[in-house]
């Protein structure tokens, strides 16, 4: 396994520029939202987020089980938090968050299988594909909860 870097290089690496650059956001947005796959979207969104899971939940995992579980692993990892600190600042637990995450995970898994790319297409499309992706998983996972 390859040395772990640092939080800044991994940032720059991602992002282009340092940790807390001012085109730090615009950078992350534009590399998301223009990404080529979902999956790619996903190396991109909030990389400093992606580097805690990275480094401390999906190459752990990585150790014990084959790539696509870890992935799927890792989404409902982040998820469980998220749906944690929503629980902790409002009192009320849901687990929305972990089903949405592990639906886009399941969409990042099937995207790889299938070869998708959206290489081919311009940035406006490429963003709107990865909003509706997110949009639609988040809509299953509210229906997954309704029955």
């Amino acid at each position: 396994m390859s040395k772990r870097n640092s939080l800044s290089d991994y940032v720059k690496s991602v992002n282009g520029v340092p940790l807390g650059h001012s085109k730090s956001l615009r950078n992350m947005l534009n590399n998301s939202l223009g990404a080529n796959s979902f999956s790619s979207f996903w190396r991109y969104w909030n990389p400093i987020w992606s580097y805690y899971l990275r480094y401390f939940v999906y190459r752990p995992l990585r150790n014990f089980f084959p790539e696509k579980v870890a992935i799927i692993a890792t989404f409902l990892v982040s998820g469980g938090i998220h749906d944690v600190a929503v629980l902790l600042i409002t009192g009320q637990g849901s687990f929305i968050i972990t089903i949405w995450f592990g639906i886009m995970a399941f969409v990042v898994v099937l995207e790889d299988f299938a070869k998708i790319s959206l290489k081919k297409f311009i940035f406006p499309f490429k963003a709107l594909i990865h909003v509706m992706t997110i949009s639609t998983c988040y809509v299953l996972a509210r229906l997954l909860l309704t029955l």
